[in-house]
């Protein structure tokens, strides 16, 4: 369910709508503007405010935003950018449209039909590739990252129209 926005814009960026919250962070569908009318949609995970005071919570936000910039994979959304604006910290992220494995596995339910096993080792494949490339990315002087999600749920799961699994929410990972 997309709910209004109450703050229309956090720096150089329209907010649409709210998709979500969670502990430390609101979700939101937003669009970049540029010149002669370019725009391009993204994912703003906008930092609750109180937890920019909290040392803690900030750096674990931004180290997000720092892992997610050392990796390129089609199967983990980019990192667009890092901000401060009007009071709060944001992250700007490839949009992604579709829905998550959570969703696809109670409409299953719902319809009592199975996943189909190819689409099941399809997603598990990707997803696979995903963490493959987390765990050996090594940073610019070639020492591994060692990166691990700790956090793969179907909720993290994304799955674009085109059968493009996508693993979101690197929030606790650690290297």
């Amino acid at each position: 369910m997309l709910l209004p926005v109450k703050h229309g814009k956090i720096g150089r960026y329209e907010l649409l709508h709210k998709i979500a919250a969670g502990g430390m962070a609101e979700i939101f569908l937003a669009r970049q503007w540029g010149q002669g009318g370019f725009f391009r949609d993204v994912v703003i995970k906008r930092l609750f405010a109180h937890y920019a005071e909290h040392e803690h919570a900030l750096r674990m936000f931004q180290d997000e935003a720092r892992l997610l910039a050392e990796l390129s994979h089609p199967n983990i959304p980019q990192v667009y950018d890092l901000g401060y604006a009007d009071g709060v910290w944001y992250l700007a992220m490839e949009h992604v449209s579709g829905f998550t494995l959570t969703d696809l596995c109670r409409t299953a339910a719902k319809e009592q039909k199975p996943m189909p096993l190819a689409v099941a080792i399809g997603i598990v494949s990707q997803l696979c590739m995903a963490l493959h490339h987390a765990h050996e990315r090594s940073d610019e002087n070639g020492q591994p990252l060692r990166i691990v999600h700790r956090d793969v749920t179907p909720q993290n799961i994304l799955l674009t129209n085109d059968g493009i699994a996508k693993l979101i929410d690197f929030g606790i990972a650690r290297t």
